[in-house]
């Protein structure tokens, strides 16, 4: 598993005045978005916000989720998806870029 603070296509964003590291986004068939805040580990689990019908913090799993998965990308293809406005940050949030200003 890659160190997140030290991964260089993770990307940063201000959710719910938090700073917080990503380092991959997927989207599952019911519309929740699911932005990981850690790689899964060997056993399929990661940290994510998940924005759902409530939108918050936790655990994911990578064995649940697979079948509903319906678009994803992680690492550089995230950091490229980014960096060209492809994607956009949780709702109400904002990508912070490396001179620390929002976009």
């Amino acid at each position: 598993m890659t160190d997140v603070q030290q991964n260089p296509q993770a990307k940063k964003a201000i959710v719910n005045d938090t700073e917080t590291t990503f380092v991959g986004w997927y989207i599952l068939s019911n519309g929740w978005e699911v932005y990981l805040t850690s790689n899964f580990d060997e056993d399929g689990y990661a940290n994510a916000y998940v924005q759902g019908f409530e939108s918050e913090f936790g655990s994911v799993s990578f064995e649940e989720h697979k079948p509903y998965i319906r678009a994803m990308c992680v690492d550089a293809e995230f950091a490229k998806e980014v960096e060209l406005g492809n994607l956009a940050p949780p709702i109400g949030g904002k990508w912070v870029n490396e001179s620390n200003t929002l976009h």
